[in-house]
């Protein structure tokens, strides 16, 4: 959140709309991780709000920091879409394991092997973080 405030390339309209998706972010997860509670199509369904708003957050916000130094952060903006785009693709194969076959958890090696996939998505999706605190860093220090 100090990275949308502190944003001015940003309007205030736009800062309320990442302010609104990064609360609601807080609220999937939460359902997300109460998955001893609350399971089946309403934790897949939450997992993949969390993953989608914090994908449209990422686009919304890192990219503008990026406009203001572009000539400087080429490098950057082309490992975030990389990285960006090896999320959604990890991700999607989770999905489609997940939908695509019955009874998954009867099938240890699948289930491990999607589970992993569902892992590595999230930590890409984390790396996304990092590369936008690293750029904040640059743009501030610059």
């Amino acid at each position: 959140m100090h990275r949308t405030f502190e944003d001015d390339n940003l309007s205030q309209l736009r800062k309320k709309l990442v302010f609104m998706i990064l609360v609601c972010v807080q609220y999937t997860m939460f359902v997300v991780v109460r998955v001893d509670s609350i399971k089946g199509v309403t934790h897949y369904v939450f997992t993949a709000l969390t993953f989608v708003l914090s994908l449209i957050y990422h686009a919304l916000v890192s990219s503008l920091y990026d406009l203001r130094h572009h000539t400087r952060l080429p490098v950057i903006q082309q490992i975030k879409r990389v990285v960006a785009a090896s999320s959604v693709g990890t991700m999607s194969v989770f999905a489609y394991i997940i939908l695509g076959t019955a009874d998954v958890e009867s099938h240890a090696w699948l289930w491990t092997f999607a589970c992993s996939l569902e892992i590595l998505a999230i930590l890409l999706l984390g790396a996304l973080d990092m590369l936008d605190v690293y750029t904040l860093g640059l743009c501030f220090s610059l």
